[in-house]
């Protein structure tokens, strides 16, 4: 007999094709007699398996039979709905299940069992097919594994899609969750254009993370909405995603309806906890699963097995983001609860923050740094939350090293926002030491994001109300960093500096009598840039270098070598200059120490100009300018700038070397009080140039111009440097991680699966990936890869 009795479909396939050669290879695996396709509600498992039956159904005999059982609830019942899509009556009244064994004996077909979830007593049955039928194949669809012996699982994710909005109209195009949604959009809108909606698009697609029946319950919403206003009502809950389509299933007109399904199935446990872990962004570890929501190992296996909550290679738990939605609308029953386990998230992800502080400051400042970076959503969340509470013992522990964390990675704006938002909404007494002690630290800290940002006049009051608090309520430590602050500000505010001066040594002596040799010694990393007399720059630079050393502060030894390296700048002492800087290097892109890659970086262009090896100065230049214009650090831009624009001038690039000196000069003018960057800018641009640059400054914003000058340069470098750029790496300029990135990529691994494998964030991975292409001189990850394996640096 032939039995191929699949029904027919009545919208396109789109995308999956992976899935299907892949699931299509391990069927024809002997040893592969049932596959389960397993994951959520709306990932699209029965359109899959539907698809893979009719495309491989040519291979069997009695070809394939498919099999919903969604409206069934007994094993006697899955008998006959077999019988029946076989075209098989069943005579016996005493026992249908053997009969129908017995007639599935000698047939050699594929089996399509659909939506088995709420059937899974009745698995064994599917066990005694397989036993009685050696001829046929079976293929489950369920959002839970069946746990038989003879089980294959096959997990099924979303359908590809882009992380954001940033990709052009070609990248997006290709995504095969953005080609669903412009498929079934324009079956409600003709005219749906998608280079007009490009960006609404994006984002739908990536909120929904893929999600087939998302996309096509959003899509149905474009003859009302644009895509934008779309991705906006999703972004704020379930309620866009429903349809009025009269023939689709009912259990699929609504993701809400989809996912009640699946809270149906859970038992009372598993309800109390898969509703807590709404409060979880970007994924969590087992130990803050069970410290914030009550989980356990089996609770938390449970739910992944019930297609809930995913659990990455790297031990990461996460929900699909409409999962989560769906979880925090159950917890919000609860007014109870849910304050509850939002202050514990609270409590934990603080006192997460706050316990970096010894590794940040030590020996493992890497790891520190990368753990805060992966969990920075749940420190996000932890953090506007204590904020709005009030929660003092949650948020006074984690100041420092969040101040210490932003300004390390260079995130400066954010940080910026979150110490400027606790100031706002925490009501904080002034009257009581131990919350204006933690208004202090606020302050220092947020003076130094806008210190960062170039705003002196902003960064010097914030410190200088810090100062005022901790000197009240007589805090050495809290007027110490204040006083550090104030005299870091007049050092670039001023240029004041016997008054910088006079602030660093009031903070070095409250810092050594207090016993605070990591700060004694950054303090004196500032002091050795502006000490009056070469001796005492001697004094506080082999002090400072010797502290972090004997404390074991990875970090403080990272920066020092950068200072050391910038006290060479004029010298002469090239060699050691690009040494030091190269040695400060490493550790500055292995710790992830922005500012002081910048400045490494610029050691090294200027030591390769004083030699006369220009494309050697341009790259590292350009590079110390990437990274500048990416934190936003106006005064690292204008430097790099500076010496970007000589390198290119003296490879007869006049043109763009106007662009760097016009960028440098609009520095001074966006600082009129004039500092000691405003003199070097001026000191080291030629003077032939200089009228010209000016009034090119009078017509350009500085971040602006920097970043088109750095697309403009990415895609059009000048000859000498392409020429340098084209030859293999100098010997161990790449660093130990991110050759160790570059590895996972020539394996194939995508950015998300390298963040989890590594334990960082897909952010981090992207700058990692920058660096290489910037070092490599390629654009892409194919040509990196291929230029690596050319040069031996990968498998």
């Amino acid at each position: 007999m032939t039995a191929s009795t699949l029904p027919p479909q009545t919208t396109s396939f789109v995308g999956r094709e992976t899935e299907l050669a892949e699931i299509g290879a391990r069927l024809a695996d002997p040893a592969c007699r049932l596959l389960t396709l397993v994951g959520p509600g709306g990932i699209g498992k029965t359109r899959l398996a539907l698809e893979v039956a009719a495309r491989q159904r040519e291979r069997y005999p009695d070809g394939a039979v498919f099999v919903p059982l969604q409206a069934l609830d007994s094993t006697e019942h899955i008998a006959q709905a077999v019988a029946d899509a076989l075209g098989l009556y069943l005579g016996s009244v005493i026992d249908p299940c053997c009969e129908l064994l017995e007639r599935l004996a000698d047939l050699r077909l594929l089996l399509a069992l659909d939506n088995f979830e709420h059937l899974l007593d009745s698995a064994g049955f599917v066990a005694d097919i397989l036993a009685a039928a050696p001829g046929i194949q079976v293929l489950v669809t369920s959002r839970e594994p069946l746990n038989l012996a003879e089980e294959w699982l096959w997990p099924l994710a979303g359908l590809s899609h882009p992380a954001g909005a940033e990709e052009d109209q070609a990248a997006l195009a290709g995504y095969c969750a953005v080609k669903l949604f412009v498929e079934r959009a324009r079956r409600t809108r003709p005219g749906f254009d998608l280079a007009e909606e490009l960006g609404g698009v994006a984002r739908i697609c990536a909120l929904v993370e893929g999600l087939p029946l998302a996309i096509e319950l959003a899509a149905t919403w474009v003859g009302a909405l644009t895509s934008a206003e779309i991705a906006g009502e999703l972004a704020h809950g379930l309620d866009i995603l429903e349809s009025r389509t009269r023939n689709m299933p009912a259990r699929h007109r609504s993701m809400r309806v989809v996912l009640a399904q699946s809270w149906e199935r859970l038992t009372a446990a598993e309800r109390d906890v898969f509703k807590r872990l709404a409060v979880f962004r970007g994924g969590f570890l087992l130990e803050a699963a069970r410290a914030v929501a009550g989980a356990t190992p089996a609770l938390l296996r449970s739910l992944v097995e019930k297609s809930l909550l995913r659990h990455a290679e790297s031990g990461r738990y996460d929900l699909h983001e409409l999962v989560r939605q769906f979880a925090e609308e159950q917890l919000r029953t609860s007014v109870e609860d849910a304050t509850a386990t939002r202050d514990r998230h609270a409590a934990y992800y603080m006192a997460f923050v706050a316990g970096r502080w010894p590794d940040m400051v030590g020996a493992a400042p890497r790891q520190a740094l990368d753990a805060i970076e992966c969990d920075i959503d749940n420190v996000r969340a932890a953090w506007h939350w204590a904020a709005a509470m009030g929660l003092t013992d949650a948020v006074g522990p984690a100041v420092r090293s969040l101040w210490f964390f932003y300004d390390t990675r260079g995130w400066y704006s954010e940080g910026d926002g979150a110490f400027a938002l606790a100031l706002e909404i925490m009501e904080l007494d002034d009257d009581r030491r131990e919350e204006a002690l933690i208004r202090a630290q606020l302050l220092v800290s947020q003076a130094w994001m806008r210190f960062s940002l170039s705003d002196f006049e902003r960064a010097k009051a914030l410190a200088e109300a810090s100062l005022a608090l901790g000197k009240r309520f007589d805090s050495q430590q809290d007027t110490a960093v204040a006083l550090y602050a104030l005299g870091a500000v007049e050092t670039l505010h001023t240029e004041d500096i016997p008054a910088a001066l006079a602030q660093f040594e009031a903070a070095l002596a409250i810092f050594r009598a207090i016993g605070d040799r990591w700060f004694a010694a950054y303090a004196m990393n500032w002091m050795e840039f502006i000490a009056l007399t070469d001796e005492q720059q001697r004094t506080y630079r082999e002090e400072s270098y010797a502290i972090f050393r004997a404390i074991g502060s990875q970090w403080g030894v990272a920066i020092s070598l950068a200072s050391m390296a910038n006290q060479l700048w004029n010298s002469g002492e090239n060699e050691r200059m690009i040494a030091l800087a190269q040695e400060g290097l490493v550790l500055c892109r292995e710790i992830g120490i922005r500012w002081a890659a910048a400045m490494s970086l610029e050691a090294i262009g200027t030591g390769c100009f004083n030699q006369g090896n220009y494309p050697a100065a341009f790259s590292a230049y350009l590079q110390a300018m990437t990274i500048s214009v990416e934190s936003l650090l106006s005064q690292y831009i204008a430097r790099a700038a500076v010496g970007l624009g000589s390198a290119l001038y003296w490879m007869g690039d006049e043109e763009r070397a106007l662009q760097c000196f016009a960028i440098a000069h609009r520095y001074i003018l966006d600082r009129p009080e004039g500092n000691f960057l405003s003199t070097f800018v001026l000191y080291n641009m030629p003077p032939a140039l200089l009228d010209e640059a000016r009034r090119r400054s009078e017509r350009i914003e500085l971040i602006p111009a920097a970043k088109a000058l750095l697309a403009d340069l990415s895609h059009n470098p000048p000859g000498e440097a392409q020429a340098a750029a084209s030859g293999p790496p100098e010997s161990g300029l790449l660093t130990e991680r991110e050759l160790e990135i570059l590895q996972l990529v020539a394996d194939g691994l995508g950015n998300r699966e390298i963040a989890g494998k590594l334990f960082l964030s897909t952010g981090t991975v992207k700058w990692y990936l920058s660096q290489i292409y910037s070092k490599l001189g390629v654009r892409s990850r194919t040509q990196a890869v291929a230029s690596a394996r050319e040069w031996g640096l990968v498998r």
